[in-house]
C-alpha cells in the first residue's frame, strides 16, 4: 500500500474568504451582450402598418423609332405605286370639246397629274423637270456627251488594236455581239402613237382657248402671253421656264384648298362684267336710236329743201 502523501492545507476562515470574495470586483473581459430575441424577417414586415399604395399609372407606350432605311424604303415604295397609278390614269375621257371631237388620253394623264391626285408622283414629276432645266443651264450636257463618245471610241479602238498588235486579235471585236441590237417594230409604234396623242393634246388644246370655248383658260392664257412678252426682256428664257412650270404645278393646287374662294371671286368678276356690259349695250342702243333720230331729222330737212328746190325748178317764170 502507497504512501500516502501529507499535504498540509492552510486553515482558512470561511468569513475571512467570503470577505475576500465580496471586496475582490469581479471584471468580465468582454461585455455580456444580451442576445435580442431572433425574430423572422416576414414577421417584421407584416408586423409593420399597412400603408395604401399609390395608384399605378401605366406608362406611355415606347414608340421606337423607325430606321431612316425603313422610312425610305417605304416612301420609295408608295411613290413607285403612284408612278404606277399615275401611268394607269392614262385612258381616254369620255368627255368632248365643243365640237365633239373626243378628246386624248393626254388629258386624263395631265388632269390628274395637275390635280395632285398622287402626291408624290406630281412632286418627283415637278422637280425632275425643274433638275432638267437648271442642269441645262448650269451643266454642259452636250460636251459631257462628246465626252463620252470619244473616250468610249477611243478606249474601243485602243484595245483593239492593242489586242491585234500583242494576240494578233483584237479584244473590243471579241465583244461583238451575234446580231446588233434594234428596236422592235411594236417599240416604234407605240411610240409614234404616243407622239400623235401628244400633238394631238396641244393642237386640240390651243384650238379650244384661241375660240374661247371656256373664257377663263382664254383670259389666263392671254394673261400669261402678256406677261411673258413683258418679263422675257429682263429674264432668262430658262428663268422664264422655271416660273412657268411652277405656275403650271401649284396653281391647280391653290385652286384644289381654296376652291370655294376662287369659285366666289370668279363669279363676281363675272357678274361685274356683264353688269358693265349690260351697261354699255344699253348706252350703245341709246346712242344708236338718238343717232338715228338725228340722221332722219337731217335726212327729212334735206329732203324736204330737196323737194322744194325742185319744185322751183318745175314752176314756170311769171
Amino acid at each position: 500500500m502507497a504512501d500516502t502523501a501529507d499535504v498540509s492545507y492552510p486553515e482558512t476562515n470561511g468569513d475571512s474568504v467570503a470577505n475576500e470574495i465580496k471586496q475582490e470586483p469581479v471584471v468580465d473581459s468582454e461585455p455580456i451582450v444580451k442576445s435580442e430575441p431572433t425574430v423572422d424577417s416576414e414577421l417584421i414586415v407584416k408586423s409593420e402598418p399597412v400603408v395604401d399604395p399609390e395608384p399605378v399609372v401605366d406608362p406611355e407606350p415606347v414608340v421606337k423609332a423607325e430606321p431612316i432605311v425603313d422610312k425610305v424604303k417605304v416612301e420609295v415604295d408608295e411613290t413607285a405605286n403612284e408612278i404606277h397609278d399615275l401611268k394607269n390614269s392614262k385612258v381616254t375621257p369620255a368627255t368632248t370639246s365643243a365640237t365633239g371631237q373626243p378628246l386624248t388620253p393626254y388629258h386624263s394623264l395631265l388632269y390628274s397629274l395637275l390635280s395632285w391626285e398622287q402626291p408624290r408622283a406630281t412632286a418627283v414629276s415637278y422637280f425632275s423637270i425643274v433638275a432638267f432645266i437648271v442642269a441645262a443651264r448650269f451643266l454642259p450636257l452636250l460636251r459631257w456627251v462628246f465626252k463620252f463618245l470619244y473616250l468610249a471610241l477611243g478606249f474601243t479602238a485602243s484595245i483593239e488594236l492593242a489586242g491585234r498588235l500583242v494576240f494578233s486579235q483584237g479584244l473590243a471585236s471579241s465583244f461583238r455581239p451575234r446580231k446588233y441590237y434594234t428596236i422592235p417594230k411594236e417599240t416604234i409604234e407605240a411610240v409614234q402613237e404616243d407622239v400623235e396623242q401628244l400633238l394631238d393634246f396641244f393642237l386640240l388644246e390651243f384650238q379650244r382657248v384661241l375660240f374661247v370655248e371656256n373664257a377663263v383658260h382664254t383670259v389666263a392664257a392671254f394673261s400669261a402671253a402678256f406677261v411673258a412678252y413683258w418679263l422675257i426682256k429682263w429674264i432668262p428664257f430658262w428663268g422664264l421656264s422655271l416660273i412657268a412650270v411652277t405656275i403650271i404645278y401649284f396653281v391647280p393646287l391653290f385652286y384644289i384648298s381654296n376652291h370655294e374662294l376662287v369659285d366666289s371671286q370668279i363669279e363676281n368678276a363675272q357678274q361685274l362684267i356683264n353688269s358693265q356690259a349690260h351697261r354699255l349695250k344699253d348706252l350703245a342702243g341709246e346712242r344708236t336710236v338718238h343717232a338715228t333720230g338725228l340722221v332722219k331729222q337731217y335726212f327729212g330737212g334735206y329732203s324736204a329743201k330737196a323737194q322744194e328746190y325742185m319744185g322751183q325748178r318745175r314752176s314756170p317764170p311769171s
